[in-house]
C-alpha cells in the first residue's frame, strides 16, 4: 500500500456534505467514527448519510474510514518508531488485536510483517 501523500488524488465530491465529511474523518482518524455521529455531523439522517456518502464515494461510510485508518497506520508503521500497540491506540482501535486483524484484513500482512518488509527502505531515507 502506498502512504496517503502518494496516492492519486480522486476528483472531490460536488456535494458539500460530502466534504465536511471527508474533512471530519481525516481529522478523526483516532477517533470512533460511526455513521450516525458521521451523519450528524453532517446535517443528515444516518441513511440519507449512508445512500450519498456510498454513492459519491464508491464505498461504505466504514469501509472509507477503516481504509484511512490502515493507510495511516502504514505511513506510521513506515515513518515511525510507534510500537504497533501505541499505532492501534492513536488510530482509535478498542486493542492491538482487533488493530492487527483489520490490518491483515486490508493488507493481506500483518503489522509487523508490514514494518519489517520495508525497513530497508527506511534506513535509506533516513536524516
Amino acid at each position: 500500500m502506498r502512504c496517503p501523500e502518494e496516492m492519486e488524488i480522486k476528483e472531490l465530491p460536488i456535494n458539500r456534505r460530502i466534504h465536511v465529511a471527508l474533512k471530519y474523518i481525516s481529522e478523526h482518524l483516532n477517533e470512533k467514527l460511526d455513521n450516525n455521529m458521521l451523519a450528524n455531523h453532517c446535517g443528515l439522517a444516518r441513511n440519507a448519510f449512508v445512500r450519498l456518502f456510498s454513492a459519491t464515494m464508491e464505498e461504505s461510510p466504514q469501509a472509507f474510514v477503516r481504509r484511512r485508518k490502515i493507510e495511516r497506520a502504514c505511513y506510521l508503521l513506515h515513518f515511525s518508531n510507534l510500537s504497533i500497540k501505541e499505532i492501534a491506540k492513536e488510530l482509535g482501535f478498542a486493542d492491538q488485536y482487533c488493530f492487527s486483524k483489520t490490518f491483515a484484513k486490508l493488507q493481506h500482512n500483518s503489522p509487523s510483517r508490514f514494518r519489517k518488509s520495508h525497513m530497508s527502505f527506511k534506513s535509506d531515507y533516513s536524516c
